[in-house]
């Protein structure tokens, strides 16, 4: 395993409780790519909105304990706790139990796949050595999209450096510094 990739949790996206989640018991074997099928965050701020969207339909319309994926990652590369790995994902049916589940904020269909989510989803595959494998390996679904899909299929290439990206990922570092600096305020007033 190598080092954890950072992990926004679940306090700074100021997650609703789990509805007994089950906890994990068996090892995961691989990593299930999603994507969420709606609208690209533009910021921190907006992932957050984001996340606790879905966890909301999740927990009320679904009627499940909690998000369904243990990780979501922003499209700046950014990982942000979802159920975490504690606890079984409710995303992979039938392989709930022995499968960890992330899910990239947009409709991957139609937006194309930034280098910075490539990254994070290789750090997250490089972190638990696990295989990344697309929704459809496991469910009758098209998600993530054929783009996902095919990066996956071809190895999960890592995406070019150019000076551009070198700037969108300095620009998107300054960006969490400042929520997470924002969040720790919050929570410090509370």
């Amino acid at each position: 395993m190598s080092d954890p990739p950072q992990l926004f949790p679940r306090t700074v996206w100021d997650a609703a409780p789990r509805r007994g989640s089950p906890r994990r018991r068996k090892d995961p074997t691989a990593v299930v790519v999603h994507h969420s099928a709606g609208t690209r965050p533009v910021d921190l701020a907006d992932a957050a909105t984001v996340v606790r969207a879905i966890q909301r339909f999740h927990q009320l319309d679904r009627e499940w304990t909690d998000i369904a994926y243990n990780f979501v990652l922003t499209p700046t590369g950014r990982l942000w706790e979802g159920r975490g790995t504690d606890f079984q994902n409710g995303a992979n049916t039938p392989r709930n139990h022995n499968t960890l589940s992330v899910c990239l904020l947009g409709n991957m269909t139609t937006d194309g796949m930034t280098s910075l989510e490539k990254l994070g989803l290789r750090r997250l595959a490089d972190h638990y050595g696990l295989p990344m494998i697309p929704h459809s390996d496991v469910s009758s679904t098209e998600c993530p999209g054929d783009q996902v899909r095919d990066w996956l299929a071809a190895g999960m290439p890592p995406p070019p450096t150019t000076g551009g990206d070198r700037l969108r990922r300095l620009r998107a570092a300054f960006a969490d510094l400042k929520a997470a600096t924002d969040a720790v305020s919050v929570i410090l007033d509370e």
